[in-house]
C-alpha cells in the first residue's frame, strides 16, 4: 500500500510539471505569434524553413545588388540630364556670340560663364555613387578626369573603359555605368559626335578671338552632335532601369511568396491559440487540483515523512 500511495503521488507531480510546460509552451506560441518554438516541435517543418530561409537569404542579396545598380543608373541619368541642360545653354551662348554684335565686356561675360559650364561638366564627370566615381571605368577610387592646365582648357581622362556588369536574374546581366570617355567621347570615340570638352574649349578660345565665322559653321554643328549624344543616352539609360525595375518587382514577388510560405509553417491562428492557452490552464488547475485531493487522502502523509 505504500509504494501504490508514492508511485501515485510521483505520477501526480509529473503530471503537474508536463501540464505546466504545456501551458507554457501554449502561452509562448499566443505571444510569439510562432508555433513552433524548436526543432523538436516539428523536424519535417523545420526542414522547410531552412530551405526558405536560404532562399530569402539569397534574394535578399540580389535585391542589394539591384539596389545599387538602380542608384547607379538613377544617378547616371540625373547627371545626363543635368549635362544636356548645360550643353543647351552652352549652344544659347554660342549662337548669341555668332548672331550679335557685342563688346569687349560682354564677350568676356560669355566666355565666363562658358567657363563656369565646363567647371560644372567636370563636376559632374567626377562625382561618386556610395564612395565610388561612377564615371572611371573599373577605376571607381580615384577620379577620372584631371582638371586642365588653364582655364578653360581640355580635362584629361584618367579612367578606364571597363564596364561594370551585374546581373539581372534568369542568366542575364547589364552594365549599370557609362565609362568617362564614352560620356563626354573623348579622343572622338564615336566620329559622328565632337569631344565635348575639346569642344568647349574650342567655343571658349572662339569667343576671346571673336571668331565669328568658326563658331558659325562649326561650334554650333558640334554642339547639336553633343546634344543629340546625350539623348540617346538618356534613352539608353532609360531602358536599363525599367529592366532594373523589372527585375526587382520579380524578386519582390518571389520574396513575397517565400515570406506567405514561411508564414503558413510558422505561423499561428490567434484564435486558436486563445483556445489552447484556455485549455493547457484548465488542465493544469485540474492536475493542481488532484495533487491537492491526494495529498490529503489518509496516509499520504506517512508517504512524505
Amino acid at each position: 500500500m505504500r509504494v501504490t500511495e508514492y508511485m501515485m503521488l510521483i505520477r501526480t507531480q509529473r503530471y503537474v510539471s508536463e501540464s505546466f510546460k504545456r501551458l507554457g509552451a501554449a502561452q509562448e506560441a499566443l505571444v510569439s505569434g510562432v508555433r513552433i518554438q524548436k526543432p523538436s516541435d516539428d523536424p519535417v517543418v523545420i526542414g522547410q524553413l531552412y530551405r526558405l530561409n536560404e532562399a530569402l537569404a539569397k534574394v535578399g542579396v540580389r535585391e542589394r545588388t539591384l539596389d545599387r545598380a538602380g542608384r547607379w543608373l538613377a544617378t547616371t541619368e540625373a547627371a545626363l540630364a543635368d549635362i544636356t541642360s548645360t550643353i543647351r545653354r552652352v549652344h544659347d551662348l554660342a549662337l548669341a556670340s555668332a548672331n550679335s554684335p557685342m563688346n569687349d565686356a560682354e564677350r568676356i561675360g560669355i566666355v565666363r560663364e562658358i567657363e563656369q559650364a565646363m567647371a560644372h561638366l567636370l563636376d559632374i564627370a567626377n562625382q561618386r555613387v556610395d564612395g565610388r566615381h561612377i564615371f572611371a571605368g573599373h577605376r571607381t577610387l580615384t577620379p577620372p578626369f584631371d582638371p586642365p592646365a588653364s582655364v578653360g582648357g581640355v580635362p584629361t581622362y584618367v579612367g578606364d573603359g571597363g564596364e561594370i556588369l551585374r546581373p539581372l536574374g534568369g542568366g542575364g546581366v547589364m552594365a549599370v555605368n557609362v565609362p568617362g570617355d564614352v560620356l563626354f567621347n573623348v579622343g572622338g570615340i564615336d566620329p559622328a559626335v565632337a569631344d565635348v570638352f575639346v569642344s568647349l574649349s574650342e567655343l571658349h578660345q572662339r569667343i576671346l578671338d571673336a571668331d565669328v565665322e568658326a563658331i558659325s559653321n562649326t561650334s554650333l554643328a558640334d554642339l547639336e552632335s553633343i546634344a543629340n549624344h546625350f539623348l540617346k543616352m538618356r534613352a539608353t539609360l532609360g531602358t536599363g532601369l525599367q529592366r532594373v525595375g523589372w527585375a526587382q518587382e520579380v524578386l519582390l514577388d518571389a520574396e513575397l511568396r517565400a515570406e506567405s510560405s514561411r508564414d503558413q509553417l510558422v505561423g499561428l491562428d490567434v484564435a486558436e491559440a486563445i483556445v489552447a492557452v484556455q485549455i493547457q490552464a484548465t488542465a493544469y488547475e485540474a492536475a493542481l487540483t488532484a495533487t491537492a485531493h491526494l495529498l490529503h487522502m489518509p496516509g499520504m502523509l506517512s508517504v512524505l515523512a
